[in-house]
This record gives structure tokens, C-alpha cells and sequence, in this order.
């Protein structure tokens, strides 16, 4: 996937289509983003929507807004960082930036991108 929407659910659509009834082999999708762009922003919001659709359904607890700033923020281009959704997310299996635990055996890509 190399196109991010806005809309989380128009990717996740396209993530369904890539497997199908009675496919044998196992399907895997990759997201190309670049550090620091808008389609790397749109997939942190998209993460953000996510975690909405999750507080309304399942009652969790998800910050609900975001500041002017933040949104300004979408369009800065961040140079000083390897990954800007690494850093924003805090992901729990890598230290210093270099993965040490693989993801569950049935993690999906509707997981907590931190786990």
C-alpha cells in the first residue's frame, strides 16, 4: 500500500481484498511510507481514528481531540527522525530503534500498531 486515505476503513477494505476464501498461501501487506511526509501523518491519524472507533464501541479511554498545532504539525516535513510513527506510537518490541520481539503469531494489520 503506497497511497494512505484518510478514511481508515477505505485501507482497511483494500487489506481485505488481498486475501480471500480458499486462498492456501499466506498473504502479507506492506505499507511504503517516507519519514517524516503527509501519507507518514495520514497513517498516524488514521491510528488516532481508529482508537476513536475503538473508545465509542468498546467504552476505552482515547484522547479525543487534537490542537491547532497538531494539525499544522501535518504539514511539517520531520527530517531529524528515522520513523515519525516509530517515535509516536512507542512501540513495545523495540529498543533503540531495532526490533527484539516479533509481533504475535496472530497479530493482523487491524492490531495496536505498538504491539
Amino acid at each position: 500500500m503506497f497511497d494512505p486515505d484518510w478514511n481508515p476503513a477505505n485501507d482497511a477494505q483494500a487489506m481485505a481484498r488481498v486475501w480471500r476464501d480458499g486462498e492456501k498461501k499466506e498473504c502479507f501487506i506492506y505499507r511504503l511510507l517516507s519519514t517524516g511526509t503527509i501519507d507518514e501523518k495520514i497513517l498516524l491519524r488514521q491510528t488516532h481514528k481508529k482508537g476513536l472507533s475503538s473508545c465509542v464501541v468498546d467504552e476505552e479511554e482515547v484522547e479525543r481531540h487534537f490542537s491547532l498545532s497538531e494539525l499544522k504539525a501535518l504539514f511539517r516535513l520531520e527530517s531529524d527522525t528515522l520513523s515519525d510513527t516509530h517515535d509516536k506510537i512507542r512501540c513495545s518490541r523495540c529498543v533503540n530503534g531495532i526490533q527484539v520481539t516479533l509481533p504475535p503469531e496472530s497479530a493482523t494489520c487491524n492490531n495496536d500498531l505498538s504491539q
